[in-house]
């Protein structure tokens, strides 16, 4: 008898494991579809299936299409995966999310958009992006991290940004957020751009309009930073110039940062005069 309950027993927790699965997978296709109902006066949302998986408790939402009201375009995205949410119903206080596979579709923007990049000599159906977001806010502490907010495209380029903000509360409602702008704190950003095969397409489409070789429009290029360098004098700006001209001879990555000693009001930024004092102030500087 004992033999035959532990022979059962994976059994049952197989199947409690599913039964809870299936009862959590319907609980958040429900929250889906409250969300979805939500936006209908200015966009129609469809999507093919919702998974979502207990043990990890990663939800995803598979086939959405967005198509905005009164408007032809319409986005698409493969796979939408929420691998952290939490917080208030309003408004997530941590959150990490993927939009897998995203494209715009039909509508002008998109035909030229298409045009471009095969113009570039990339194959516009295979062009499709992947965004993450990842932040964490503490309303408690006024704290807001933004993590990443990465928007990548498979053998084009990626471009990501992080950001550091206090004395801000992002459940104030638009209006008060705006009033509360001048005091909120900056403690540092990062903006980067990692190049797989943009900047040589583009280079390259430059120079055939111009009629010219690569490298002679990576000249053309280059000497203009070199002005640009030798008629600033301020050694920050000189410096930032010197970094974009070799990212520019040999482009893989780039980044600006800003990373004041002390948290910095948006404000002083907003009064500021002085370009060159700016930038020694936000301790701007670029990184190759």
């Amino acid at each position: 008898m004992r033999k035959s309950w532990w022979w059962t027993l994976p059994i049952v927790l197989v199947a409690l494991y599913f039964g809870i699965n299936l009862y959590a997978e319907r609980r958040v296709q429900k929250e889906v579809d409250n969300a979805i109902a939500e936006m209908s006066s200015f966009a129609d949302v469809q999507y093919e299936d919702v998974d979502f998986d207990l043990f990890s408790r990663k939800a995803s939402i598979k086939g959405v299409v967005i198509s905005p009201v009164g408007e032809e375009r319409r986005l698409s995205i493969d796979r939408v995966v929420v691998l952290k949410a939490k917080g208030e119903k309003t408004f997530f206080t941590r959150l990490h999310i993927l939009f897998m596979g995203v494209r715009v579709e039909s509508g002008e923007a998109g035909e030229k958009v298409a045009a471009f990049l095969d113009d570039l000599g990339y194959e516009p159906e295979e062009m499709k992006a992947d965004i993450e977001l990842d932040y964490r806010f503490k309303p408690e502490e006024r704290d807001f991290r933004l993590k990443t907010l990465t928007y990548r495209v498979k053998n084009m380029g990626e471009i990501s940004l992080s950001l550091h903000l206090s004395n801000i509360d992002l459940r104030d409602d638009a209006l008060s957020l705006l009033l509360s702008f001048p005091r909120i704190l900056i403690h540092e950003a990062k903006l980067s751009y990692r190049d797989d095969s943009l900047v040589p397409r583009l280079l390259r489409a430059m120079a055939e309009k111009r009629g010219i070789s690569v490298d002679s429009m990576i000249k053309e290029i280059t000497a203009e930073v070199e002005r640009g360098i030798s008629e600033e004098g301020e050694q920050i700006a000189a410096e930032a110039l010197e970094a974009f001209r070799k990212f520019l001879e040999d482009p893989e990555e780039i980044s600006l940062i800003i990373s004041p000693k002390n948290p910095l009001p948006l404000a002083r930024i907003k009064r500021a005069r002085d370009p060159a004092q700016l930038l020694r102030i936000l301790n701007f500087r670029i990184e190759t």
